[in-house]
């Protein structure tokens, strides 16, 4: 089972991750938004992705503009995943990303996957890492909460 997830917006931030798992099989990274299509098929042919999760859009009334390079980012991650038969899982931002996350970047650090000036693929983690622990895919990643806690 291999599952990408992506934190989509002007830098798009990524967090990959297969299963069996020896608690090494995670990764991320970050790319501009013009190259959406072209990563999502490189990592197709390098992972054979099963499930892409994406961060969905929500319109936040903060400012004089809103940015809807995430809106953008989203309808070509959908278009992409529906050419190639991939399911897709959305996650609202506050479910791993903001003042109450659970994946801080102390935890982060504590599972030896955050990256340093890198708020996008650490974003991207969060919520890979959230879907993980909290929704539909936690029989898939019993190994994230039992590592936080110490344990093998």
């Amino acid at each position: 089972m291999r599952i990408l997830w992506l934190d989509p917006g002007g830098t798009v931030g990524w967090a990959n991750f297969q299963k069996p798992n020896q608690r090494d099989g995670y990764t991320s990274g970050q790319f501009d938004h013009s190259e959406t299509w072209d990563q999502l098929n490189l990592a197709f042919e390098l992972w054979n992705i099963d499930l892409l999760g994406y961060e969905s859009f929500q319109y936040r009334n903060n400012l004089p503009r809103a940015d809807l390079t995430p809106v953008e980012n989203i309808g070509v991650i959908q278009e992409w995943a529906r050419q190639h038969h991939v399911e897709t899982y959305s996650q609202v931002p506050g479910q791993a990303v903001g003042k109450q996350a659970f994946f801080t970047d102390d935890r982060l650090k504590v599972l030896g996957l955050y990256k340093p000036g890198k708020k996008h693929a650490n974003d991207a983690m969060r919520h890979l890492l959230y879907y993980l622990s909290f929704g539909p895919g936690t029989r898939l990643g019993e190994d994230v909460i039992v590592k936080l806690k110490g344990g093998e």
